[in-house]
Parts: structure tokens; C-alpha cells; sequence
């Protein structure tokens, strides 16, 4: 199975499995959140020290790999794939994306 961290989500059908925090209201997790037919185990990284940079690109050079991960963003460039991930997590929290 294939695994990415998705942070901040703004806005799966059946088969995943969402994980709440302490707090009911705070979604921490998707589990097996399929997008485009490939389960992936989603994770909201909501600490406001976690910027998209400390995750993905710590010196801010634009080369990914320095951050976090050791490699850049599930979907980067691949415009169809984030539409479909953002598509899939809005179904799986019961909500409507907004375009």
C-alpha cells in the first residue's frame, strides 16, 4: 500500500477508515482512502509549525527530499491525481469541494 501525508486538507467512498483525534471534531487520519483505484493511508499534519516547507522542502530551495519526507508530495505535478485525492477526501468527510 501506497502511503503519502497530506497536511491541512480545507475541505471514499466506502472503504476507509477515518481516525478522530482525542477530539471527535479533528480528523487525523484516512485509512486505505482510495484515489484512482490505489488505497493510500492519508495523514493531516494540522501543528502550525509543519508548513509545507518544513514537510516537503526545509531549506526552500525547491528541490524536495530536505524536509520531512525524503521526497516530494504524492501528487506533485500530476494535476489529475490531486483532483482526485482532493475529490476523495472531501466524499470521505461528508463534504462538497469547492471549485
Amino acid at each position: 500500500m501506497k502511503k503519502t501525508k497530506i497536511f491541512r486538507a480545507v475541505c471514499l467512498f466506502a472503504l476507509s477508515s477515518v481516525v478522530s483525534s482525542a477530539n471527535a471534531d479533528v480528523v487525523t487520519e484516512l485509512l486505505s482512502l482510495d484515489i484512482g483505484g490505489t488505497p493510500y493511508d492519508v495523514t493531516f499534519h494540522t501543528n502550525s509549525n509543519e508548513s509545507f516547507n518544513y514537510l516537503w522542502d526545509s531549506n526552500g530551495d525547491g528541490v524536495f527530499g530536505d524536509g520531512f519526507f525524503a521526497s516530494a508530495p504524492t501528487f506533485w505535478g500530476d494535476a489529475t491525481g490531486a483532483v482526485a485525492a482532493r475529490n476523495a477526501i472531501a466524499g470521505a468527510l461528508g463534504t462538497s469541494v469547492v471549485s
